[in-house]
């Protein structure tokens, strides 16, 4: 319940109620026998009732909204009736929530009849209804969105419309409250009981902490109840959502596993959180820190990789089933003159990897531009123990090959990783572009950009011992050398399936495999539909 769009609201404050242009329907319900109306621009979705039939709400022209019920049991539905209407604006959206008998409509409506990504809507409205019958629809000002909160019972839901003005609807009566107390940049949500909650992002230092707010049902008035830790979030904090039940309420954030829960216990809120939580590095962009990576491993396992200081690199483990964090590991340093600034953490159905980019502290650093001139490969298997490598001039991402060989290629050497050997050095130069993967234990491949080793797009491969220290001359993909591609758009991937290795130039310019022949590995061009 509750996803956050609505609670960052913007414009004026207001106390606005907007009559609907149409009126709901009064009286008794046709006969459920007529078909769903089909089509439209916001063609008609169907939500099940908790007492059995179902409602479909639609609209066939962005701004008349539209509804059909269909009994438990019927085939049929009933007439289509208007219950709201925009005669200037287009809906594109239209949420449904239902509780006991009462159905919440919610669209929202956008000043374009066709959209584009850059389209945002323009104000949201409401319709209650309760056994069939609806009441007067109410929107809020232009420029202000919104949705409704249905407590568990659907005896009592709010409404904001922009500032601190509140409709609220309970048990059939309508009211506009003044909102007191209420952040501007809270999330509100409501509990099962009709107690308005609320949890506002507050920033401290470089980290987030949450703060939640709550107001006895048929009040507006929020008081502070409870306030988090500090946590790593994406600046400026912000909240992904809030789930609640009857004693709980969750706060959801994208950077973290897990949410801030707070819980009610014996009257009053705690935050309930762990003894030992993730030790939080902030989000700086890389500048001074390196924030926490998390990854959920298949054995249901977390692991944590992240900075303090872009020097040190430090890793959290936390068992299947646990609440509580290990106290964080240093297990690797950045290279002398470097600071450590991206990472690139990856996970197969066995082992985690990472990819730390570290960047000339003699030069300066600039977002999305600069190169890194040196890289950390960290590898482990059971998240607990890290093995490590440096890289000189490392190459975006790794290849992952049979019994998760893994290689981390750099300018002047690469690192085979599994977990039987751990890092082993292979004395082979890639450039930029190039590829190398470990298809045996004792063969790698580098799929070259240009066989001439220029910058053109003439691709190629070459295989090698794993204890070689020069590449033979590369062999030109069939059917590859005419391609017009410029730069990095010739760069190669791979993948290995089924034993070969699948191979992609530019976007599907040209695809094909590997495949091992007679102690050797042939190249031909394959066309997939639809690669996997």
């Amino acid at each position: 319940m509750g996803d956050g769009r609505d609670r960052a609201l913007v414009g004026p404050v207001a106390s606005v109620l907007v009559l609907a242009v149409v009126l709901a329907a009064c009286g008794a319900p046709s006969a459920d026998t007529g078909p769903l109306q089909a089509g439209g621009v916001q063609p008609a979705a169907v939500t099940k009732l908790p007492g059995g039939g179902r409602v479909a709400v639609g609209s066939p022209d962005g701004h008349d909204v539209v509804v059909q019920w269909q009994a438990k049991g019927s085939d049929g539905w009933s007439d289509p009736r208007t219950v709201y209407t925009e005669p200037q604006q287009f809906t594109h959206d239209i949420e449904v929530e239902a509780a006991g008998d009462t159905v919440v409509i919610g669209p929202d409506f956008w000043t374009q009849r066709t959209l584009d990504d850059d389209y945002a809507p323009n104000h949201s409205a409401q319709v209650v209804c309760r056994d069939r019958v609806c009441a007067t629809g109410h929107r809020t000002p232009d420029g202000v969105l919104s949705s409704t909160e249905l407590n568990r019972d659907g005896t009592y839901a709010t409404f904001s419309l922009g500032g601190r003005d509140l409709l609220v609807w309970d048990d059939g009566e309508f009211s506009t409250e003044k909102a007191v107390g209420l952040p501007k940049d809270a999330t509100t949500a409501t509990l099962p009981d009709g107690t308005l909650v609320a949890v506002a992002p507050q920033q401290h230092r470089t980290l987030c902490r949450f703060r939640l707010l709550t107001a006895a049902k048929g009040t507006s008035t929020y008081v502070e109840r409870a306030v988090s830790g500090d946590h790593p979030a994406l600046l400026p904090c912000s909240v992904s959502g809030v789930d609640v039940t009857d004693e709980k309420v969750s706060v959801l954030l994208e950077e973290l596993p897990d949410p801030i829960d707070f819980r009610r216990e014996d009257g009053r809120w705690v935050a309930d959180e762990p003894e030992a939580p993730l030790k939080a590095y902030p989000d700086t962009g890389g500048r001074s820190s390196l924030a926490n990576e998390v990854v959920s491993r298949s054995d249901g396992s977390d692991v944590s990789i992240g900075s303090p200081d872009t020097q040190r690199i430090m890793a959290q483990f936390r068992a299947k089933g646990a609440t509580e964090w290990s106290t964080p590991v240093q297990v690797a340093t950045a290279p002398p003159g470097t600071s450590c600034r991206f990472q690139d953490v990856e996970r197969d159905d066995a082992v985690t990897t990472d990819l730390i980019d570290c960047f000339d502290d003699a030069r300066p650093f600039v977002l999305g531009t600069t190169e890194p001139v040196a890289g950390i490969a960290l590898a482990s298997a059971d998240g607990r123990t890290w093995s490590t490598a440096t890289l000189r001039r490392p190459h975006d991402g790794v290849t992952t090959g049979p019994d998760h060989a893994t290689v981390f290629t750099g300018a002047d050497a690469s690192y085979r990783w599994t977990p039987d050997d751990g890092m082993r050095r292979i004395d082979l130069p890639a450039a930029p572009r190039d590829v190398v993967v470990a298809v045996s234990a004792t063969t790698v491949v580098r799929v070259v950009a240009d066989v001439t080793g220029g910058t053109d797009c003439r691709p190629g491969h070459q295989v090698a011992d794993l204890d070689a220290t020069s590449w033979p001359a590369a062999r030109p993909l069939p059917g590859a050398s005419g391609l017009d591609l410029d730069g990095l758009a010739c760069t190669p991937y791979v993948d290995i399936l089924d034993g070969e290795v699948r191979v992609t130039i530019g976007d599907e310019d040209w695809t094909g495999t590997l495949s091992p022949r007679g102690g050797d590995w042939v190249a031909r061009k394959v066309t997939y539909r639809g690669l996997p």
